[in-house]
């Protein structure tokens, strides 16, 4: 492992710093607030517990694991910069590539009264300015962001290309991938992209066991095309079925999972939060095609791995029927399997072989063909959800019309009203407009087209009904309700 030099990091915080220095009224009032006892502060929300700051090592530490500890004090080498949104420091490397750990406050993290941390490794020509590509390692269960680098040839790898190398924490050790630690995996991408621009084409998401779950779970989960979505995934012998582990764990996984720090009950107790975070849940041992999330990522390359003799061969199994289940669906998916005994750990995969897979395939132009889960409100693609029922996924199939200027939505479940960006989808709202649109519940979906800055001139079902429409000159868009009923129709937008 090789130190970098303290400028380094000094150099990444400069523009920090100078913005802070531009508005020192700002800084100071920004400025944490003497610590009280229990780690809370005066007048303000509690922070996360505190711990005596130390020096880094690579070791297993009990900092390393349980929900994240603000260091205070001196010692340990820790910069901070004005505001008390995060604290840096140089750790030993990898590669020759110099690498940083990062606390992130709750103000950053965005997650209340926890902090998040995570492990960055980049290429210094990154300084520069210029987008650079990008992995996030996600770290198994029980285990900190120490075990990508320490665990897999990632930090070599990254390095080679010149890619920037990531490895959140997830606020605990054990987070299974629930809604919270994604929250914060977002606030170190952001952060990181103020200071290291990211590649938004080439951002990638690696994970092993629990790590996996995490990774094919936060690009299902975010598919905004003005957010941080994977470009590729790799998933080494991760779990598809939150509620699933917990079914299958002992007394104390299950304790672990329905406390608070986890998903706060039991499937039972919390289904939509152990559904919501869960690619492909189970249904007699196979995967449930009306609740498989993962088809969120039909249009991105995923590498799959797994140990035929890994002696957890549930995941073996699972692993084995995701690569099924998308190539069946049309899926970029590569399956890799090896024969490596009785062996759980990041060294079964051949990791470059891995990276070679996804590499050639940044993001491209929307997909005009998707299926789309989505558990909250926001862009999804070529579409936003706009509103749905509580605690539910809304479910539902959006394709472009080859040769012609229509599409289609259908299979819609638990959706009250959706946006479409016709613009996204290729289409014309200049020329007549074609939709077919059906429900899958018998229930009204409420439709809004996104890019008719003029009213149409009709809108008729099958070519003669009149339909009810609305037109926002201010918002560009249409509305209308195609089908209240769900049965299907046939719907034409003359300009």
């Amino acid at each position: 492992m090789t130190p970098c030099p303290a400028n380094v990091v000094r150099h990444w915080l400069r523009g920090a710093l100078l913005a802070l220095l531009a508005a020192p009224a700002a800084a100071q009032a920004a400025a944490p607030a003497p610590a009280a006892p229990g780690g809370a502060t005066q007048g303000a929300a509690p922070l996360p517990q505190l711990t005596q700051a130390r020096p880094f090592t690579w070791a297993p530490t009990d900092d390393d694991r349980g929900l994240v500890r603000v260091p205070v004090g001196r010692g340990g080498g820790w910069l901070s910069v004005l505001d008390p949104g995060f604290q840096v420091r140089l750790v030993s490397s990898f590669s020759s590539d110099p690498t940083v750990e990062v606390l992130l406050y709750p103000s950053l993290s965005g997650v209340a009264g926890k902090a998040e941390r995570f492990l960055l490794q980049f290429p210094l020509g990154a300084l520069g300015g210029a987008p650079t590509p990008a992995v996030v390692a996600f770290h198994p269960f029980g285990v900190s962001e120490k075990s990508p680098f320490q665990g897999s040839v990632l930090p070599t790898l990254c390095q080679q290309r010149g890619w920037l190398l990531i490895a959140p924490y997830g606020l605990i050790d054990t987070n299974y991938a629930q809604v919270d630690a994604q929250t914060a995996l977002l606030g170190a991408l952001a952060l990181v992209d103020q200071y290291l621009p990211i590649d938004r084409t080439r951002l990638y998401g690696v994970g092993f066991s629990m790590g996996a779950l995490n990774a094919l779970s936060f690009g299902m989960r975010h598919q905004d095309p003005d957010g941080f979505r994977f470009a590729g995934i790799v998933d080494h012998s991760g779990p598809l079925d939150a509620a699933q582990q917990y079914a299958i764990g002992d007394a104390a996984l299950k304790a672990l999972l329905a406390d608070p720090d986890h998903f706060g009950g039991s499937p039972a107790a919390k289904p939509f939060e152990y559904e919501r975070i869960s690619p492909a849940p189970l249904l007699g041992g196979a995967i449930d095609p009306l609740r498989a999330a993962v088809e969120n990522l039909l249009h991105v390359p995923i590498y799959l791995h797994c140990n035929m003799q890994d002696p957890d061969s549930s995941l073996v199994t699972q692993t084995l029927a995701l690569h099924a289940y998308l190539e069946a669906r049309g899926g970029k998916v590569q399956l890799s399997t090896t024969m490596n005994g009785s062996l759980h750990a990041w060294s079964t995969l051949d990791m470059a072989a891995a990276l070679d897979f996804l590499e050639p395939h940044p993001l491209g132009a929307l997909p005009t063909s998707m299926r789309m889960h989505a558990d909250r409100p926001g862009r999804w693609l070529a579409s936003t959800l706009l509103a749905a029922p509580g605690q539910s996924i809304a479910r539902y199939r959006l394709d472009r019309i080859a040769g012609a200027n229509a599409f289609q939505l259908r299979e819609t479940r638990s959706l009250d009203a959706l946006a479409v960006d016709l613009a996204a989808l290729g289409l014309w709202p200049g020329q007549p407009l074609f939709l077919e649109a059906e429900s899958a519940d018998g229930s009204s979906d409420q439709l809004v087209l996104q890019g008719y800055g003029q009213p149409p001139a009709s809108v008729k079902l099958f070519g003669f009904l009149p339909l009810p429409w609305t037109h926002d000159a201010g918002a560009d868009t249409l509305q209308m309700t195609p089908h209240p009923t769900g049965t299907f129709v046939l719907v034409e937008v003359q300009p």
